[in-house]
């Protein structure tokens, strides 16, 4: 093997790693130069009064990752216990009992503010790595202010742990409902330029406004496309967060509960209803997650054919209302279906480890 290849096949720089070796061996320097939020992380568990094992900070930590930013921050800290929420605001208007906070000023430097004076803020600074007293007051940018929300605390038959992962994604959500409004508005616009082009291009002969409306068209079809992408690569952002997250959150779940319900279930059950959460995974990475954003516009298109065609758009309206109707006729048996393919699953994987663990006695 040449001096190249085995280059090549060397592994990237894990900061995740660095991390845990440096809180195995004490060597607290070390995540200053792993990034800022990293160099924030201990400090603000500190001031936060969080005096727990080096060991469970190591297991929070992202494995295998070549970068720590500030959602990997926010995730070791959701991890430990603090949930945290941002606000845009100057670090005078923060109220002194939102301390300690972290904060991110507009010019990119962060900080975690400590503790609040009459003209002064005790806080640590990222870039520097030092304990300071200064005059930030008026400097404006991000907060991120936390809450305690333990994360190891055990599951109820009505405990909302599911809802609370999925509206930590809520600002993303209301991004993609913004960006498939834009979408619907551009596909709307489409039919009414063929109506415009029949209207005052062929009827009223005036071909030197075609050139115009085919530019405005070709303008909006190209901002559609890149809307388009943007929110495939969102999609796909949530999908994998949700995924790891949701991995994360069921098997802690599944870990706190009293031994009496799982030695109940074989490990075939158990494996199939972890595996079921797979689903919301592949809801936000098909068709299902597109289908679902641009429902609420079907209204919209509606309420066009009627300001343009009158009583016409009752014939769509109509076509909804039968949908919803045979839907919830049908949402029974559906229901029951469902359950029994569900079943129809679980005990084919049971069959299936019971067939390879006896293996060597079938043959």
């Amino acid at each position: 093997m040449t001096g190249s290849q085995a280059s090549a096949i060397q592994p990237m720089d894990v900061v995740s790693e660095r991390l845990a070796e440096a809180l195995r061996h004490d060597r607290l320097d070390s995540f200053a130069s792993a990034s800022p939020y990293a160099a924030c992380l201990l400090p603000l568990l500190k001031e936060l009064g969080w005096h727990h094992y080096a060991r469970e900070l190591i297991e929070a930590l992202p494995h295998f990752s070549t970068q720590f930013d500030l959602v990997d921050l926010r995730n070791v800290l959701v991890q430990l216990g603090y949930e945290s929420s941002p606000l845009e605001t100057r670090v005078a208007a923060i109220k002194p009992e939102l301390y300690p906070c972290l904060f991110q000023s507009d010019s990119g430097d962060v900080y975690v503010l400590i503790e609040r004076g009459d003209h002064q803020v005790r806080y640590f600074d990222a870039n520097s790595n030092r304990t300071l007293e200064g005059d930030i007051l008026w400097d404006r940018g991000t907060a991120y202010v936390f809450t305690d929300a333990p994360a190891n605390e055990e599951v109820g038959p009505g405990d909302p742990w599911f809802g609370r992962l999925l509206r930590r994604f809520r600002g993303l959500i209301v991004h993609l409902l913004g960006m498939t409004l834009v979408v619907n508005l551009v596909a709307l616009m489409i039919p009414l330029f063929v109506m415009m082009v029949y209207d005052k291009v062929i009827g009223a002969r005036s071909a030197e406004t075609l050139p115009y409306l085919v530019s405005g068209v070709a303008i909006l079809l190209s901002a559609d496309l890149v809307l388009r992408f943007v929110r495939a690569r969102m999609l796909g952002y949530v999908a994998g967060r949700l995924d790891y997250l949701i991995g994360v959150d069921t098997f802690r779940q599944l870990i706190s509960l009293p031994p009496l319900f799982t030695e109940r279930s074989t490990v075939a059950a158990q494996l199939s209803r972890l595996k079921q959460f797979d689903s919301v995974r592949d809801f936000f990475t098909g068709a299902n997650a597109s289908i679902a954003l641009e429902l609420p516009f079907v209204f919209l298109f509606i309420l066009v054919i009627a300001i343009l065609a009158g009583t016409i758009a009752l014939i769509p309206l109509a076509m909804v209302a039968a949908y919803l109707v045979l839907g919830l006729i049908w949402l029974p048996s559906l229901d029951s279906r469902i359950k029994r393919s569900g079943k129809a699953r679980n005990d084919k994987q049971r069959m299936l480890i019971e067939t390879l663990s006896g293996r060597r006695e079938i043959k």
